[in-house]
C-alpha cells in the first residue's frame, strides 16, 4: 500500500507507528499535509469500507500523540485515509 502513495510522491514518514493509545499503519507527508493510513485487508466488498469506532478512536488518538510529538507538523493539513 505505502508504495502507491510513494508513486503519488508522498514521503512516507512512519510504517506502523505505534503507541499506547493505537496504532497508525502509515503516516505520510505530501507539501504540508500529513496523512495517517489505516491498512486494511479485505475479504469481500463488504468489508472495503468499514472500519469500526473503535478503530477509529484508535487512530485518531495515536495521530494526536504523533502531532503533540511532532510540533513541527502543527500548521499542516491532516487528512486520514481509513
Amino acid at each position: 500500500m505505502h508504495n502507491i502513495y510513494k508513486l503519488k510522491f508522498y514521503q512516507i514518514l512512519h510504517h506502523r507507528k505505534r503507541y499506547y493509545v493505537g496504532e497508525i499503519d502509515i503516516i505520510a507527508l505530501r507539501n504540508k499535509e500529513i496523512v495517517f493510513i489505516e491498512v486494511k485487508a479485505r475479504s469481500s466488498k463488504i468489508d472495503d469500507r468499514f472500519v469500526s469506532f473503535n478503530q477509529q478512536r484508535r487512530i485518531t488518538r495515536a495521530a494526536e500523540m504523533f502531532l503533540s510529538s511532532n510540533s513541527k507538523y502543527r500548521n499542516y493539513n491532516i487528512r486520514f485515509d481509513l
